[in-house]
């Protein structure tokens, strides 16, 4: 059980877990980007209704069922011996990176923006600091 839980949280896992963290966070952009568009034809009793699940319901799940997926259809991926045995222990794996997988993407992303250098923040407009308002 100890070498299980020792290969769980290797440089494997955190790849993984990474991964799942990108394509979340891709996910979650695309898809508020088209409710944004799509809010035109909404009714407004149930844009409220449709945010709370958004909020409350898909976007915790989608990195523990988007964990799992990955893990069943990718088979290749270098899994620890302990889960690569079976589909069970692949998919067991995935789910894990899944629940750690905003947590080690929060991690990569602060530690990115803490020691870019300076003129690369500068040139890219989601590291810089917010512009402060115009007075017109």
């Amino acid at each position: 059980m100890e070498s299980a839980l020792l290969s769980l949280f290797s440089l494997v896992f955190l790849v993984f877990a990474f991964g799942i963290g990108v394509l979340v966070s891709t996910l979650r952009t695309i898809c508020e980007a088209v409710y944004r568009k799509l809010t035109i034809v909404i009714p407004d009793k149930l844009e409220g209704f449709l945010e709370d699940v958004w909020n409350e319901w898909i976007l915790p799940a989608a990195p523990v069922l988007l964990g799992g997926l990955l893990a069943y259809f990718l088979a290749d991926y270098p899994y620890p011996a302990e889960f690569a045995a079976s589909i069970s222990g692949r998919v067991f794996f995935g789910i894990i990176a899944g629940f750690f997988s905003s947590t080690v993407y929060r991690f990569a992303k602060y530690h990115l923006k803490k020691y870019l250098p300076q003129e690369i923040k500068d040139k890219l407009p989601s590291l810089a600091p917010p512009a402060p308002p115009k007075d017109e």
